[in-house]
C-alpha cells in the first residue's frame, strides 16, 4: 500500500515537471508565473486520463516525452516552436535534413525521455490503482474542466490586462502535448486545401498570344534560391563581398530587397509559381509553365530538393505540368550542367531550377573552393553563442550560390537568353536568438530576398524595349508577386490573366505589335 502512494506521488511529480520541462514559453520574458497553474492542471488531467486506460498509457507517454524533449531542444536553442509547418517539414524531410538537426546532445535527450515514458507509464497504474474506477474518472474529469476553465480564464484575464506574453503562452497552439495535435490537424487541413487547389484552372484556356515571333523566342531560367536574404548579398550593399561574380557582370540589372510570399519553402512556392498574391493569398490559376507549353517553349523543372509533399501537394502539381522534371542529386552545380544539356538545342526554353542554395546546416552546402569566411565551424548547440561562425558558413552558402548563378550566365552568354533569380525565402541568423526560418515571432530577415535579373546581349538586341523599361522601373518596390507576370513577359507571352502592375518587363502594358513576323492575335 505505501509502496503504491509512492508510486502514485511520483506519478503526480513526473507529470507536473513534465508540464514545466516541456513548455519553455512559460519562462519567457513578461510572461506571469500564474500562467502556469492551467498548463500544470492540463497536464496532470491528460496524464490521469491517458493513464487509466491501458491499450493507450504507453502510447500517451512515450508520445509526451518524446515531443517535449524535441521541442524543448528547439524552442530553447533557436526559438522554434512547434507549428504547421514545423510539422510539415518533419513529415516531409529528407535524409541530409534530418542528419543536419540530429546531433548526440539531441540523440541522448531523445533517448532520455523515451526512458521517463516508460517509468511514467508504469507509474500510472499506481496512481490507477490507488482509486476506484468512478472516483478515478471524477477525478480526471474534474482536472480537464479546470484546467480548460482556467486557460481560458486566464487568457481572457491577462488580454484584458494588457498581459500579451501571458496570453500567447497560454495558447493551446503553444502548450505541448496539445500544439502538436493542433499542427497535425492544420496539416490535415491544409493537405486537403491543396488537393482542392490541385485542379485550379489552367492558365492556358485563357486568352494569350505570342508578342515575338517563333524564332525570336528566347531561353528563360527561373532560379530559385533557398534561404537567401538580402542583405547578405554583395550587390544589395553587403560589407563582405559575397558575390564576386555577380559583381563584375554587365548585364545585371539589381531590384534589390524583395518581400517574399511566406517564410516557408513549401508556401512560398505556391505565391512563386501561380498568381496568388501577399494579399490574395488564394491563387486563381495554375503555374505560368503551362502557358509556356501552350506557346511552344520546351519547359524542365530541375531540383535539388525532395518533393514537398508526399500527398498530393500543390506545389508538385504545379511543377507536374513541366515537359521534364527532375529531382537531382549531388550539389547545385549539378542543376547547371542538366540546363547546358537542355538548352543544347534551339528554340525557346523555360528552364526553373529550384537549388539547395543556403539550407542549413550552412557549411555542408559548400565546396572548399567558396569558403571565403573563417572559422565555419559550429555545433547546432553552440549557435547561439558562435553566431560569428554561423553567419561565416551562411556568407560562404551565398559565394557558393554567387558561382553557381555565374555559371549559369556561362552557359547561356551567346544564347537570346535571360536568367531572373529570387529566393523562397530568408533567414534569421541569431537576431533577437532566433534561427531559421518558418517562426511564428515575425522576423524581417525571413522574409526579404534578393530578386535580380541578367539578360544576354542578344536578349537586348532582340527585345531593346523591354531591356529598357527592365532598367527604367529599377527602384521599384517588388514582391514575390511580380515573378508570376515578369516571366511571362520576358518570354514574349502576354494574357488576359497577366497583371500590367506586375510586370516588370512591361510586355502585359503593351499593345499587339508585329516584331518581324507578323504577332499572333490573342487566342483561346
Amino acid at each position: 500500500m505505501r509502496a503504491s502512494r509512492f508510486g502514485s506521488v511520483v506519478f503526480v511529480v513526473i507529470s507536473l515537471l513534465a508540464a514545466l520541462c516541456y513548455n519553455p514559453q512559460l519562462y519567457a520574458t513578461g510572461v506571469s508565473p500564474l500562467a502556469a497553474v492551467p498548463v500544470l492542471l492540463l497536464h496532470l488531467a491528460l496524464a490521469v486520463t491517458f493513464g487509466g486506460i491501458p491499450g493507450l498509457r504507453w502510447v500517451y507517454f512515450l508520445f509526451l516525452h518524446v515531443a517535449g524533449c524535441a521541442l524543448t531542444y528547439f524552442y530553447t536553442l533557436f526559438d522554434v516552436s512547434m507549428s504547421y509547418d514545423t510539422l510539415a517539414w518533419l513529415l516531409e524531410t529528407n535524409r541530409a535534413e534530418v542528419d543536419s538537426f540530429v546531433t548526440w546532445p539531441l540523440f541522448l535527450l531523445l533517448c532520455a525521455g523515451i526512458a521517463v515514458s516508460l517509468v511514467h507509464s508504469s507509474l500510472s497504474q499506481s496512481f490507477r490503482a490507488s482509486l476506484a474506477g468512478r472516483r478515478y474518472a471524477a477525478m480526471a474529469g474534474l482536472l480537464l474542466l479546470c484546467a480548460l476553465v482556467s486557460a481560458e480564464g486566464g487568457r481572457a484575464a491577462f488580454k484584458h490586462l494588457g498581459g500579451k506574453a501571458s496570453y500567447e503562452a497560454l495558447s493551446m497552439s503553444r502548450i505541448v502535448p496539445v500544439s502538436v495535435v493542433k499542427a497535425a490537424a492544420a496539416y490535415v487541413r491544409e493537405e486537403r486545401r491543396s488537393d482542392t487547389l490541385a485542379a485550379l484552372p489552367d492558365p492556358a484556356d485563357a486568352a494569350s498570344s505570342l508578342v515575338i515571333p517563333d524564332h525570336e523566342k528566347p531561353v528563360v531560367v527561373f532560379i530559385i534560391g533557398e534561404s537567401a536574404r538580402a542583405d547578405h548579398f554583395g550587390i544589395n550593399g553587403y560589407e563582405r563581398d559575397t558575390t564576386p561574380r555577380l559583381s563584375v557582370e554587365r548585364n545585371i540589372i539589381n531590384y534589390g530587397v524583395c518581400r517574399s510570399f511566406a517564410n516557408t519553402t513549401r508556401v512560398s512556392l505556391i505565391g512563386i509559381l501561380t498568381d496568388a498574391t501577399i494579399e490574395d493569398r488564394t491563387p486563381r490559376h495554375g503555374s505560368f509553365i503551362s502557358l509556356f507549353n501552350k506557346h511552344g517553349y520546351d519547359t524542365a523543372f530541375f531540383s535539388r530538393q525532395n518533393r514537398l509533399g508526399r500527398s498530393g501537394h500543390l506545389t508538385d502539381a504545379l511543377v507536374s505540368g513541366a515537359g521534364t522534371v527532375e529531382y537531382l542529386k549531388g550539389v547545385d552545380r549539378d542543376l547547371v550542367t542538366r540546363l547546358q544539356a537542355f538548352v543544347a538545342n534551339a528554340g525557346g526554353k523555360l528552364v526553373v531550377l529550384h537549388t539547395q542554395g543556403s539550407h542549413f546546416s550552412y557549411n555542408q552546402q559548400y565546396a572548399a573552393e567558396h569558403r571565403r569566411f573563417m572559422p565555419d565551424t559550429y555545433s547546432n548547440e553552440a549557435m547561439p553563442r558562435d553566431i560569428a561562425n554561423v553567419i561565416n558558413a551562411y556568407d560562404n552558402s551565398i559565394v557558393k550560390t554567387d558561382a553557381m548563378i555565374a555559371e549559369t550566365i556561362d552557359v547561356l552568354r551567346d544564347r537570346n537568353a535571360v536568367v531572373l533569380y529570387t529566393s523562397d525565402h530568408g533567414e534569421s541568423l541569431g537576431e533577437n536568438g532566433v534561427f531559421f526560418h518558418g517562426t511564428k515571432k515575425v522576423a524581417d530577415e525571413q522574409y526579404e530576398v534578393p530578386l535580380f535579373l541578367w539578360y544576354s546581349d542578344v536578349y537586348e538586341k532582340s527585345r531593346p524595349d523591354v531591356v529598357a523599361r527592365l532598367r527604367r522601373v529599377r527602384g521599384t518596390p517588388v514582391t514575390h508577386d511580380f515573378i508570376y507576370h515578369t516571366l511571362l513577359g520576358l518570354g514574349g507571352i502576354r494574357s488576359t490573366i497577366a497583371s500590367a502592375s506586375h510586370d516588370l518587363s512591361g510586355v502585359t502594358a503593351q499593345p499587339l505589335r508585329a516584331s518581324g513576323d507578323e504577332a499572333v492575335a490573342l487566342t483561346e
